[in-house]
């Protein structure tokens, strides 16, 4: 294979890639149209269901004892009434909660506390071939690889308009 066949060859790389970024805006230009048409009918109806919601939680606070056995129902698709929230631990510092463990549980300390040893795999990268053979450590794909980045930065503009596109749908949720 010559040079001047995988110039040609990255030309038609790099059309298709450009056929890729034109329709990708095309795309978000469409998706752009759509959202400011609706955004107003999804802020109103954002405000709905919020204002709904709230009424429905403030009606069930206030029929709690409809809800002892079953404690939940189903209506309209929605289970509704009032469930056992699971909780959560919080604490400040795992250090000083380790020390207090050992100190008020010293026989549980094992059970309650996660001891890990794990090798480092970026830090073994740094060692020599030799040594990481001595460890029972081998290498892959440590050869040369094809590598095909565009320098104009074709990438950039794509990740640029598929963002562009997420930033605007998400504008449009937040206003709402």
């Amino acid at each position: 294979m010559s040079m001047e066949k995988i110039q040609k060859l990255t030309e038609a790389y790099a059309a298709a890639c450009d056929e890729v970024y034109t329709l990708t805006a095309d795309l978000n230009a469409a998706v752009e149209i759509l959202v400011a048409n609706k955004r107003g009918a999804i802020k109103a109806a954002t405000s709905r269901l919020a204002s709904t919601e709230q009424r429905l939680r403030d009606e069930l606070k206030d029929n709690k004892p409809l809800f002892e056995r079953p404690r939940t129902q189903v209506f309209s698709g929605f289970k509704v009434g009032f469930q056992k929230q699971p909780g959560s631990l919080d604490w400040e510092d795992d250090k000083q909660l380790v020390k207090l463990i050992h100190k008020h549980f010293p026989n549980e300390a094992e059970r309650l506390i996660k001891t890990e040893e794990k090798p480092i795999a970026a830090t073994l990268k740094s060692l020599e071939a030799a040594d990481l053979r001595k460890l029972g450590i081998s290498q892959s794909a440590t050869g040369d690889a094809v590598v095909i980045i565009p320098v104009d930065g074709i990438v950039d503009k794509l990740s640029e308009a598929m963002l562009k596109s997420a930033r605007a749908r998400l504008a449009a949720t937040e206003e709402a």
